[in-house]
């Protein structure tokens, strides 16, 4: 079953409020209908160097999943969620990390952005 128009609308809609919500201003994001194979309903793909990501909403999906306009939204969710992490995921493939504090403050600056979102900024 093909991704339709409105759903794919719906996918960038609700990528574009999470990305403001949690503040991720400083990401150049990128949001594409591709088909991404069987078993991926979503992906999102980052290049830390140049703060850049693309959020991917699979084209086609199998004719017994259900997508509906929730299943969507959570799709979206998740990805702008894995955006939120990429910079800790990075850190944490890295082999050799050039301050030793470079983790501690990915995680702090998480946990800000989780503040704000949720507290509001001060």
């Amino acid at each position: 079953m093909k991704t339709t128009r409105q759903q794919f609308r719906i996918y960038k809609d609700e990528c574009k409020k999470w990305v403001a919500f949690f503040g991720l201003t400083d990401w150049r994001v990128t949001i594409i209908l591709k088909d991404l194979g069987e078993g991926v309903a979503a992906l999102c793909e980052w290049d830390i160097n140049f703060s850049e990501c693309r959020l991917l909403l699979n084209s086609i999906f199998a004719d017994d999943e259900t997508l509906n306009d929730k299943v969507i939204r959570r799709y979206a969710f998740h990805e702008v969620c894995h955006l939120l992490l990429a910079r800790l995921h990075s850190l944490s493939e890295t082999r050799y990390v050039r301050s030793e504090d470079a983790i501690d403050d990915e995680v702090h600056r998480i946990v800000r952005v989780l503040e704000n979102a949720f507290l509001g900024q001060f």
